[in-house]
C-alpha cells in the first residue's frame, strides 16, 4: 500500500463522522477546490448545526446527515455518495468505523491515535491491503514548517548520514519516521521504554471534581512522563517523549542528528561542519540560522505557505495535510502517509507500555510492511500542481 494509488477522482466527497474534532474536517475541505462534505454524522444536534452553517456560509451543497442512533456512522460508511470517511470518532470507535469504512469501499482518514494495540494495527493494515483502500492516521505535525525544514535538509544530505532523531508529545514520531525513511529503507526493530512515577493527574482529579464523580477517586495507572528509545534495522536510534500530565509548554523537540550537523525544530537551531572532520561545537547564529530557514524551505511551503498560515490550523499544517490528502486523491497518487507509518506508530502505545511494566525490557516493533520497507523508496516529491486545483 506504500505505492498503491486508486483511480483518480474528479470530485473528492468526504464523509465526516464525529464533529467535535470532526469540525476541522468539514472546515478544511471546505476550503479546497474539487472537495465537498457529502456526509457528516455525530449524535449531537449543536454540532451538526454547526457543521451546517460552516457549509452554507462557504455555499457548499447541503451534505447528508446522520444523526440520532449509536450506529448511524453505519449508515454513513454505507452511503454511496461518500469516497473519503474522515474518521474523527471517539476513540474506542476508530478502529471499528475504519474497518467498516473499508468494507463498505471507502477510503479512510483517522485521527491521531488511530489504534491502540497491535492486533488492531494487524487489522487495519490486513483490510487496508485486502481491499486496496488507503487507511491513513492524520498525522499533521508531519506537514509543518520546521519539520518539512528538517526533511529537506535530510534530502539534501546538509546533516550527513542520520545517526539519532527526537520527537515528543507522539505526534513528534511521524516527522523524524520521515527524515530516518521508516518503511521506505528502514524500520523500528525493537524499543524500551521507561516512565516516570504518578504525581500529577489524581491530586488533579481529586481537587477538580466532586468527591461523588468516578473521575475524582484513584485509579490513573501511567506515569507523568514516558520515555521510549527506539533502534532501527540499520542502527539509528530515536527516542520519543510523550508527555502524559500536560500541564506544560508544549514541545515537539523535533531534533534530527547527523555525522555532519544537527537540526532541533522547537526550540529552532540548527549547524553543520564546514567540511567533514571538521567538527561542529556550536550552533549557527540565530542571524544564520534564519538565512538557512529562509533558503533550505521545503518546496511545498515555499509554494503554498503563506496561504497555509492564513488559512490556519496550527499554523498552517492542518491545510498542508488535508490539501495533500486530497491531491493525491484526486490525481490517482500514492498517500504520504499509509496504512504501515499507522500501524508503526500505533503499535508504540501497546509496546512502550508493555516495556514500561517490565521494568524496561526490550520489545520488538513488528513489521508491519512484511519485508517490503527494505525495497521502498524514501518519500519523495510532496507538492502540489496548483494549476490542477484552482488555487492559482
Amino acid at each position: 500500500m506504500a505505492t498503491y494509488a486508486d483511480s483518480p477522482f474528479r470530485k473528492l466527497r468526504v464523509g465526516v463522522v464525529g464533529l467535535g474534532r470532526g469540525q476541522a474536517g468539514v472546515e478544511g475541505f471546505n476550503a479546497l477546490p474539487g472537495c465537498e462534505i457529502a456526509a457528516i454524522c455525530d449524535p449531537d444536534a449543536a454540532r451538526i448545526r454547526r457543521a451546517l452553517d460552516s457549509i452554507e456560509e462557504s455555499f457548499g451543497p447541503r451534505p447528508a446527515v446522520y444523526t440520532g442512533g449509536e450506529e448511524e456512522w453505519k449508515r454513513l460508511c454505507d452511503d454511496d455518495g461518500v469516497d473519503l470517511v474522515y474518521n474523527a470518532s471517539p476513540r474506542e470507535l476508530r478502529v471499528p468505523v475504519a474497518l467498516y469504512a473499508m468494507n463498505a469501499g471507502r477510503h479512510v482518514a483517522t485521527a491521531v491515535p488511530a489504534a491502540f494495540t497491535v492486533e488492531d494495527c494487524w487489522r487495519l493494515v490486513e483490510a487496508s491491503e485486502r481491499l486496496r483502500r488507503h487507511c491513513m492516521q492524520l498525522e499533521n505535525s508531519c506537514y509543518g514548517e520546521m519539520e518539512m525544514l528538517a526533511l529537506n535538509l535530510c534530502r539534501l544530505g546538509m546533516l550527513g548520514e542520520l545517526v539519532h532523531a527526537e520527537g515528543a508529545y507522539m505526534h513528534g514520531l511521524g516527522p523524524i519516521c520521515w527524515c530516518m525513511d521508516v518503511n521506505r529503507g528502514d524500520r523500528l526493530d525493537y524499543l524500551v521504554s521507561l516512565e516516570s512515577g504518578q504525581f500529577g493527574p489524581e491530586p488533579l482529579a481529586g481537587s477538580g471534581f466532586p468527591a461523588e464523580s468516578p473521575n475524582a477517586g484513584p485509579g490513573v495507572e501511567m506515569g507523568d512522563m514516558n520515555a521510549t528509545l527506539v533502534k532501527t534495522k540499520r542502527g539509528r536510534s530515536m527516542l520519543m517523549r510523550h508527555v502524559v500530565d500536560s500541564r506544560r509548554p508544549c514541545c515537539r523537540i523535533n531534533t534530527v542528528t547527523g555525522t555532519r550537523g544537527v537540526f532541533s525544530g522547537c526550540p529552532y537551531r540548527v549547524g553543520w561542519e564546514k567540511a567533514t572532520g571538521a567538527g561542529l561545537h556550536r550552533f549557527f547564529s540565530d542571524v544564520r540560522a534564519e538565512k538557512v530557514r529562509r533558503m533550505y524551505m521545503h518546496p511545498l511551503w515555499r509554494q503554498i505557505g503563506g496561504l497555509a498560515k492564513k488559512t490556519g490550523g496550527h499554523g498552517g499544517m492542518d491545510f498542508l495535510m488535508l490539501l495533500r490528502l486530497a491531491y493525491c486523491l484526486q490525481n490517482g497518487l500514492p498517500l504520504d502517509l499509509n496504512v504501515y507509518d499507522l500501524a508503526t506508530s500505533c503499535s508504540l502505545a501497546e509496546l512502550g507500555e508493555r516495556s514500561a511494566r517490565a521494568r524496561s525490557a526490550p520489545m520488538d516493533v513488528p513489521d508491519f510492511t512484511r519485508g517490503a520497507w527494505g525495497a521502498t523508496a524514501p518519500i519523495g516529491d510532496i507538492s502540489v500542481n496548483l494549476s490542477r486545483i484552482g488555487l492559482v
